[in-house]
């Protein structure tokens, strides 16, 4: 597997919606790949006791009973309105890799979106299969014919 990290620093917020220029979207040749969050802070202008980054982008290997986007990870309060990232285990999503913008909405520990963002800065790990691993990776998964 190759692994390609990617710091994304200058969103562009609306409300509770934040979106970023994805500057890793030329994976025409591998059709999915794994995203993780690995890092991340939150700047806000209010006090939150904790919050849920959910990423709006679609993604083949997650459910929920809220249906409110895919919780990427989940923040608390830090000093001076700064939320913080702090799982020792990270989820790893499968997503498209044709997508160029990456969208999140931010929501506190009862579901309410956080309006007052101030900024975001996240960091991710992105896995996919090297090019010649791709056909062993899809013979593996393609169940043959048995022989009777």
């Amino acid at each position: 597997m190759n692994e390609h990290y990617v710091l994304l620093t200058t969103p562009s917020i609306t409300n509770d919606i934040v979106k970023f220029n994805f500057p890793f979207n030329n994976m025409e040749r591998i059709p999915n790949y794994n995203l993780e969050l690995i890092s991340g802070t939150i700047t806000t202008s209010g006090t939150h006791a904790g919050a849920d980054l959910r990423m709006l982008n679609s993604v083949f290997n997650y459910s929920s009973n809220d249906n409110k986007g895919v919780s990427l990870g989940l923040f608390i309060e830090g000093k001076n309105h700064v939320l913080d990232y702090t799982q020792s285990s990270n989820a790893r999503y499968t997503i498209n890799g044709n997508i160029n913008i990456l969208e999140f909405n931010l929501v506190d520990i009862t579901n309410a979106p956080i309006t007052n963002i101030i900024n975001v800065k996240l960091l991710l790990k992105l896995s996919f299969p090297k090019p010649d691993e791709l056909s062993i990776d899809y013979r593996s998964r393609v169940p043959l014919p048995s022989n009777l």
